[in-house]
């Protein structure tokens, strides 16, 4: 795979993060807001909700509340995954929280997972 300019950073092979190719965001993006519509009931988005922000190593932090949703005290193992210093990927579910945290161009990687536990995959490995 040649090198791919990522806003300042080069990707190539030897990085690890030709996997970025692998996550379509458009519709990753309407998956997520189609989770939460699914759950807002007129009392659940008053209190619980989604909220993603940026870190200052950098990288990003998600928080899915799963209390009063279909996931509630569903098990989920935790997950850490670190293959650079930009490329790292941590996954828990805390006090009805699903938790990522995860390096600046793994944001589509950790939704994807996400997504697929929601729909009944398995914890990525």
């Amino acid at each position: 795979m040649p090198e791919e300019d990522l806003g300042g950073l080069a990707a190539s092979d030897d990085e690890g993060l030709a996997y970025l190719a692998l996550f379509d965001d458009q519709s990753l993006l309407a998956w997520l807001q189609g989770w939460y519509m699914s759950n807002c009931d007129g009392y659940w988005e008053h209190g619980y909700g989604v909220r993603i922000e940026t870190l200052d190593n950098p990288g990003w932090t998600v928080r899915l509340e799963l209390t009063d949703t279909n996931l509630q005290g569903r098990p989920f193992e935790r997950f850490e995954h670190n293959r650079g210093e930009h490329d790292w990927l941590s996954m828990w579910i805390e006090d009805m929280t699903f938790h990522i945290v995860c390096g600046p161009l793994n944001l589509g990687e950790g939704l994807f997972s996400f997504r697929a536990w929601v729909q009944g995959g398995a914890a990525p490995a």
